[in-house]
Parts: C-alpha cells; structure tokens; sequence
C-alpha cells in the first residue's frame, strides 16, 4: 500500500478501481476468443486455458475489491474527525497495510474501527447497511432480492475460493465446507455473538453453473466467473456510495462517481 489518507481521495480510489477491474474484464473478453459452445464452456481440446482464465478472473474481481476497500478506507478516514489524531492515523495505516482478507468479518471491522461520521463522530460506518438490491433472475424467473445475509455469504464464500484458487487447491469448493459467515444482522459492537450465530456458507455458483456438485468438484466455467465479477462490482458501487453519504463526500461532487465500468464496444 504505497497511498496515505492524505494523499488518497474518492476520484482517485474511482479511477484505480476503474483501472483494476478494466483487467478482469479484458480476461473474459480473452476467453470469449478462446473457442466457447453455446452454454459457456471450453470446446473439446481447449479446455485448460479457458478454465484457467476463469480462476484468473475470480482472482482479479476479489483483488479489485480488496484494494478498493483500502482505497476507499483511506479516503474516508481523510474526511473523518480523526485525521489530526496521529496515532490512530498509524493505527490505520498498519491495519491498511495488513489487510488481506476482503471478507464480511474483516471488512466491517476495517471499517467500524476507523470510519466515524463528522457530524456523529461515534457512529461508526458499517457497510452491511447499505448491502441491498435486486436483479434478474434470468430465463423468466423475474427479480429476486437479496439481502445483506444473503450478500454476506456470497462474499465469504467468493473469498474462500479465491483462497483456494490462489493456493492451487483442485478442490475449490470443499473450502466452504464447516465455514459459517456472521450475522450481519447484529451491530459490530456485538460481533462476537453475530459470528456465534453464523449460519454455513453455500456455493455461490450453483445458480449459473448448471454443473451438478454434490460429491463432484467441477471447475469454474466462465458463467461462474463472470457471476463473481459481476457480484463485485455491484457490492462495490452499494458500499462505495453509502460511505461517500456516511463521511458527507457528496457535498464535494464525489455522488457522481459511477463506480461502473463500461467495456469499450468491439
């Protein structure tokens, strides 16, 4: 981490997250020339790039939203009414600095330790507020909500097979198995008994895969992967957004920050 609060900003944490998943993006254009069938899969013979380009795009989606959250934590905190305290301003870098698993525990930590509002400096920010939308569900199934738990547990259990990716496992999603995510329900002031009452992970592909799992360890197709970049980048806008209202960063243009990025057209 190489950008201090004093120097990192909501523009600049927009553009470098633009820059990031910009990447991830060029790797599933990459595998869409690789020779796919209709259903999203690797053509007889040309399966172990494409897979392994998958596993690359999982990798660059969780690594985007892990630095955004440093980037973003750092902005914020320049906002905050702790930006003269030196101490907890090294106190924060070095939490900064050793933050390595985007995880819902983890990131609610981050920031309930070291984002307060100006106006309410006691009212720390937890982003699982803000973790609410609603998509599509694709082949006439209609909109579906979903829910800070059931964000939560997408993004943990996204995390854990980034884990299992970048550790070479060939099991990916035995990493969930016996894994729980917390509450989010209860406050962070309360976050043990939150995490006591856990509830398991699940597969977070199982939806768009159409691969059977039970007792099988089938490899991330490119529906797999495009779901996870996709999730990201819709947990990043929510978070972003909802801390730039928390810190009052909307009075300084920072509100018209999309937070998405759009492809160039081919």
């Amino acid at each position: 981490m190489n950008q201090s609060f004093m120097s990192m900003t909501f523009p600049l944490a927009h553009k470098q997250y633009l820059n990031n998943i910009m990447h991830a993006y060029n790797l599933v254009a990459v595998h869409e020339k690789a020779g796919l069938d209709a259903e999203g899969h690797a053509k007889r013979g040309k399966r172990g790039a494409p897979m392994s380009v998958n596993r690359a795009i999982v990798l660059m989606a969780v690594a985007t939203w892990q630095a955004t959250i440093e980037d973003l934590t750092l902005a914020a905190f320049a906002l905050g009414p702790n930006v003269g305290n030196q101490k907890k301003s090294n106190a924060l870098l070095t939490e900064v600095e050793k933050f390595s698993t985007p995880a819902t525990h983890q990131v609610r930590g981050l920031f309930a330790r070291n984002i307060f509002s100006p106006d309410q400096p006691q009212t720390p920010f937890d982003p699982a507020k803000a973790w609410n939308w609603q998509q599509a569900g694709g082949r006439g199934a209609g909109r579906s909500t979903h829910d800070a738990a059931t964000i939560a547990n997408t993004l943990d259990s996204w995390t854990h097979i980034r884990h299992a990716v970048a550790h070479g496992h060939d099991d990916l999603f035995g990493q969930l198995a016996g894994q729980k995510v917390c509450d989010v329900s209860v406050g962070w002031e309360s976050h043990s008994a939150g995490c006591a009452k856990g509830v398991p992970l699940k597969d977070p592909a199982l939806a768009v895969s159409r691969q059977a799992r039970a007792g099988k360890n089938p490899s991330l197709t490119l529906a797999d992967a495009r779901q996870c970049l996709h999730f990201f980048e819709r947990l990043t806008r929510v978070t972003a957004n909802s801390l730039i209202a928390h810190v009052g960063a909307q009075h300084h243009g920072n509100t018209k920050l999309p937070w998405r990025y759009s492809p160039p057209r081919k």
